[in-house]
């Protein structure tokens, strides 16, 4: 079984800046090989912003939510070591595959 780790810093940015913040978080994916939990990962791409349960209803919503990976760990032996460069190369492009299956999506749907 393997094991990774993305960390990601989310930023949510309101019209009056000073309302705008960040926070770091972990996502955390299981299966057969790294490529899978990648691929896993990958799918779930199309996220939820975490700060839904700290919204102030009485403020306009934000302008943007957006997030940047940070780092990939890998689980081994129950350590998370950083991933290397091939981890992260197979990453952009799962990543960019969905991203693109989405929009395909997106453009049928509106024809």
């Amino acid at each position: 079984m393997a094991r990774i780790k993305l960390e990601w810093v989310e930023t949510v940015i309101y019209k009056d800046d000073n309302d705008s913040k960040s926070i770091d978080f972990n996502e955390y994916f299981s299966g057969k090989s790294i490529e899978a939990c990648i691929n896993d990962a990958a799918e779930n791409y199309d996220w939820q912003d975490h700060f839904e349960t700290d919204v102030d209803w009485k403020k306009p919503p934000p302008v943007e939510v957006y997030r940047d990976l940070k780092n990939i760990y890998i689980d081994i032996n129950g350590v998370w070591q950083d991933a290397d460069v091939g981890v992260y190369t197979v990453w952009d492009k799962v990543v960019e595959t969905a991203i693109e299956r989405e929009n395909v999506f997106k453009r049928t749907r509106n024809e």
